[in-house]
């Protein structure tokens, strides 16, 4: 069973998130608090992480740049996720792996973390 972390500081998308990627026979993971997330990352090792760009305490743009530096994660795919229109371009900039925009179709979600998680 592949792992997903997420990292986004409203609960609620968390938990959706958990539920269709439970369903979709995912092990999911997630944090609310953006000061533990690239301790939590280190620690769970996942074989996807799915960021929002903006949480309150950090970054997601920093926090993807340093776990793609970082030997022990940079092959870790990261999915930045974000209501921002220029998503696509902050995604390249910091060499995230893709990206998705919030509000997302559940479709669309299941299938881009199908596609990162399983290669």
């Amino acid at each position: 069973m592949k792992k997903v972390f997420i990292a986004d500081d409203d609960s609620s998308i968390v938990e959706v998130i958990k539920i269709v990627l439970t369903e979709g026979g995912f092990d999911v993971v997630g944090e609310t608090h953006g000061k533990n997330v690239e301790e939590s990352i280190l620690k769970e090792m996942p074989d996807l992480v799915l960021l929002d760009v903006w949480m309150s305490g950090f970054d997601g743009r920093e926090i993807t740049r340093k776990l793609k530096s970082n030997p022990a994660t940079k092959k870790i795919p990261v999915l930045l996720v974000s209501a921002l229109s220029d998503t696509r371009q902050i995604a390249k900039d910091t060499k995230a792996d893709g990206f998705l925009e919030k509000p997302f179709d559940i479709k669309k979600l299941l299938d881009t973390v199908k596609e990162f998680a399983l290669k």
